[in-house]
């Protein structure tokens, strides 16, 4: 079984392009921002401890939005948040990597923001950085969290420069337009042996 770790700034198209390799090639997906939030109740009281009351709702739910604009305001605030959250997400990546296996599947893409911090890609095989103009990359996250240009600003301040990811990772693709993302990932998945899976008519 295959494993390729993805990384990248958020906004990029981590998913995006995780996306094709499940569709289009068979592979099983695992996304860490998913496996994060399903983390989060589990150490609830150790981010309310760091980041403050101000991150629940007055029904002392999580505030997700409110979580993530205190978390990457700064550096140090994404990495306490990664301390927190990453013992137990990397207990579940490996519980689904098993899974995967068990079913046989060809190949497993893992994709997150943190794998090098949190030192999945010594799990995978190949690494894979996707990357994506800035202005690009703060349209996607408005749109997709719903959020305002100020927040969306904070989060892509709070994270590393795309040298960052790339210089730590075996390949990169570029993210900006659609057909531009799908010849790049033909030829990378080319290059690594992969044949596109038949849909059957």
């Amino acid at each position: 079984m295959f494993i390729i770790g993805v990384t990248g700034p958020s906004g990029a198209g981590k998913g995006t392009f995780s996306g094709i390799l499940v569709q289009e090639y068979g592979f099983e997906h695992i996304d860490t921002d998913q496996i994060a939030k399903e983390t989060v109740p589990e150490v609830l009281d150790q981010l309310v401890a760091y980041f403050g009351p101000q991150i629940l709702t007055p029904e002392k739910q999580l505030d997700r939005k409110s979580l993530a604009k205190e978390a990457f305001s700064t550096p140090q605030h994404t990495q306490a948040l990664n301390r927190i959250t990453h013992p137990a997400i990397l207990n579940k990546i490996q519980s689904r990597l098993e899974q995967a296996k068990e079913d046989k599947k060809v190949g497993v893409v893992i994709d997150g923001a943190a794998l090098i911090e949190a030192n999945v890609l010594a799990w995978c095989h190949t690494s894979v950085a996707v990357i994506a103009e800035r202005s690009t990359r703060l349209q996607r996250i408005i749109n997709r969290d719903q959020i305002s240009i100020e927040n969306a600003e904070i989060r892509l301040n709070g994270q590393k420069p795309d040298e960052y990811y790339i210089d730590k990772t075996a390949f990169t693709i570029y993210n900006n337009k659609k057909e531009e993302l799908e010849k790049q990932t033909q030829t990378l998945m080319r290059q690594l042996g992969f044949q596109k899976i038949s849909k059957g008519v």
